[in-house]
Formats: structure tokens, C-alpha cells, sequence
């Protein structure tokens, strides 16, 4: 994933990949890191703010996560409106 990324900085799914390795390798910063990474490649992909509240969750930060998962909400219910 790093290889493709290295490519194309606008890979969201390398992006995104990374992140999941990260977070599931108990690296939560550098699984931050990519889960931001990922969102400015797609800015309107709710799980990527999903995963971003979960990492903060983990960390202890409930405060970010709160406001990461209503980002993601709102955006879901963004998307639903315009099916």
C-alpha cells in the first residue's frame, strides 16, 4: 500500500489501507496520520471518519470521537437525501 500511495498521493484506498494496518498493529498515531491522509484524498467518505473517531476513542479522546462519528452521520444523512 505504501508502494501505490508512493505513486499516487490520491490513492484513498492505500490511504485508508495503511490506516486499518496501523490502528490493528496498536499504532494509533500513525494510524491517525494515514485515516487523515485518507480523508483529504475523499472528503466525503463517512468511514473514514468512522475509523478516525474510533482510533480517538481508543486513545481516550471521547471529546474527538463525538464530534468525528457526527461528522460521519451527517454526512451519511447528507448522502441519503440526494438518492
Amino acid at each position: 500500500f505504501e508502494r501505490a500511495f508512493a505513486i499516487d498521493e490520491n490513492h484513498f484506498n492505500a490511504a485508508f489501507q495503511l490506516g486499518n494496518i496501523y490502528r490493528r498493529d496498536g499504532d494509533m498515531l500513525l494510524a491517525l496520520e494515514w485515516y487523515f491522509i485518507a480523508q483529504k484524498c475523499d472528503n466525503t467518505n463517512a468511514p473514514v471518519l468512522e475509523r478516525i473517531a474510533d482510533v480517538y476513542e481508543s486513545i481516550g479522546d471521547d471529546d474527538q470521537a463525538e464530534q468525528y462519528r457526527y461528522k460521519a452521520e451527517k454526512m451519511r444523512k447528507q448522502r441519503r437525501s440526494k438518492k
